[in-house]
């Protein structure tokens, strides 16, 4: 488990949610705090309460784990010290690192006088989603009627919890960016025509991978609105974003 110290903070205040609800789809410890819709609607200082009172809970053999947890937000901020404790709960271990320690992690991380680079280890949790299977829908969960809309619909090629997260925040990254370039209206009907149905196939290194139905979308993406589909990426943590073309094979 490893982050390096960076010039600019990861995560900047007004992208740290978009960038929690990437994070969820593979922090267990996350998901065990709050769900996705208090995620999406409790303030960050409620948020950083609950994940802090689950640090103080957790952590063992470190000295005044208030003032550590303090730091980390007056030196980070609240919603990079939430995502510091899920980082240092739920990394994977590698084999250069092969036994966890959270609390020795967090905080160098906490005390640390420069800013963390975080996104490796964002990404990391992004693939420990991929890796876990979807549930199953039970079947009399399926609505009836359902059939003809499902089929007019991009299958999704990566597990679904982990590609709809992935989609929902890099959506709300791209229609924030397009209304400051055009008009929340005008973003929401381009983000409607051409990436509606658009699906996350994966990451490719730092870079976003998504998959729409044909070229000409594709190309028209890249003409009107490569801007908006990079600055988009880049708030939710990626260098950029990828595009694909054609129907999943699953």
């Amino acid at each position: 488990m490893s982050a390096s110290p960076g010039s600019a903070p990861f995560i900047q205040a007004e992208h740290v949610r978009r960038a929690l609800l990437v994070a969820w789809e593979g922090s267990p410890t996350l998901r065990r705090l709050v769900d996705r819709d208090q995620l999406r609607s409790q303030p960050l200082d409620t948020l950083n309460a609950i994940v802090a009172r689950d640090y103080l809970a957790t952590v063992a053999g470190v000295r005044n784990p208030h003032r550590i947890w303090s730091w980390a937000v007056n030196r980070h901020g609240g919603g990079n010290a939430i995502l510091g404790w899920i980082i240092a709960c739920d990394t994977p271990v590698s084999p250069d690192r092969p036994e966890r320690n959270p609390g020795g992690w967090f905080t160098r991380f906490a005390t640390s006088e420069r800013p963390w680079d975080l996104s490796r280890n964002l990404r990391q949790l992004f693939r420990v989603a991929r890796a876990c299977p979807a549930p199953a829908v039970p079947a009399d969960n399926a609505a009836e009627g359902r059939g003809s809309q499902a089929e007019q619909k991009m299958p999704p090629t990566m597990e679904g919890r982990a590609a709809v997260g992935i989609l929902d925040a890099y959506r709300d990254a791209w229609i924030r960016a397009g209304t400051q370039r055009l008009s929340r209206g005008r973003a929401e009907a381009a983000w409607k025509s051409w990436l509606d149905e658009a699906t996350v196939t994966g990451l490719d290194d730092n870079r976003l991978q998504l998959r729409v139905k044909t070229r000409f979308a594709r190309d028209q993406i890249f003409k009107d609105y490569g801007d908006i589909c990079r600055v988009a990426a880049e708030a939710i943590g990626y260098a950029g974003v990828d595009f694909e073309t054609g129907l999943s094979t699953r």
